[in-house]
């Protein structure tokens, strides 16, 4: 994604050269030229090292900027501002080129990030047409601020799909199909964060382990059909059972592992022990309750 955004951007400075309304204005302007030249060439710097390095974290909500992404947005928004101010100010033929941070923002964190980047924009035009006292202007850049914003939201709409469905894909690689409890891989993950969090908050941490009593032979008598019923109901249990600050896991097979932050062994223990007796499964067998202390 940054190679592609350094390209557009090579693109852009190339076609304002050749085919701009300002390129001789460019051409006679040693100093615009080599500056912005060399904006574009950190910009690249910028976005080959953040590509390098994969500092532009996907995983954050819509509309949520991390501090690289201001890097982008901040680097696009220098670069459009400079070819702006080096070749005519307000009445510059290369204002379309503030649409860059737009789309960047567009790109990187979807259709609420290109309205605030776009609104900010925005004000940076009009502040630069009333500087000038060239009020004429205000009309044709009220027309390119929305045109603008009409690009990013449908480029940020692409992206907020994007992201919905990578956000899905990764939901599903943590979930067993079948009880919709995390699986084994996704419960490790989890896991050392849980402890990491119990220490920080000085609170007990009670881990239920428990399996089903049988549950080959079961499957055997009643069918494979049967059987997935069984897991399911216990799935649905464990579930009910963590609330919003605890974990259930599918560990493996028809064994079964919660983790209940905030709760004693003899808390945890009753609780499962409720959930058990309240949906009256008899044939789950509970193993071992660990208490941390932090």
């Amino acid at each position: 994604m940054s190679m592609v955004l350094a390209a557009l951007f090579l693109i852009e400075f190339i076609t304002v050269i050749i085919f701009g309304d300002f390129s001789v204005k460019v051409f006679v302007s040693v100093r615009a030229f080599v500056s912005a030249f060399l904006a574009f060439l950190l910009l690249a710097i910028i976005l080959y090292f953040a590509e390098r390095e994969d500092l532009v974290l996907r995983n954050l909500p819509n509309g949520h900027f991390t501090p690289w992404d201001l890097l982008y947005v901040g680097s696009s928004f220098l670069f459009a501002a400079m070819a702006v101010v080096l070749t005519g100010g307000a009445q510059s033929g290369l204002k379309f080129t503030l649409g860059a941070p737009v789309l960047v923002a567009a790109v990187l964190r979807g259709r609420v990030a290109a309205l605030v980047t776009g609104a900010l924009v925005a004000i940076a035009v009009i502040f630069l047409d009333l500087l000038s006292l060239v009020h004429d202007l205000l009309t044709s850049d009220a027309l390119l601020v929305f045109f603008m914003l009409s690009l990013g939201w449908a480029i940020g709409g692409i992206t907020d799909a994007e992201m919905a469905y990578t956000a899905q894909l990764a939901e599903m690689a943590d979930r067993d199909s079948l009880t919709g409890l995390y699986n084994h891989r996704a419960f490790q993950e989890r896991m050392h964060d849980c402890f990491k969090t119990a220490v920080a908050r000085r609170e007990p941490l009670t881990l239920v382990m428990a399996d089903i009593d049988d549950f080959k032979l079961y499957n055997e008598s009643y069918g494979h059909q049967k059987g997935d019923e069984v897991l399911a109901g216990v799935g649905e249990i464990f579930a009910r059972t963590v609330g919003t600050r605890g974990m259930a896991a599918r560990y493996g097979g028809e064994e079964f592992v919660v983790v209940l932050p905030g709760q004693t062994v003899e808390g945890g223990r009753r609780l499962a022990e409720e959930k058990v007796k309240k949906y009256r499964l008899r044939h789950v067998s509970y193993g071992l309750l660990i208490h941390l202390m932090p």
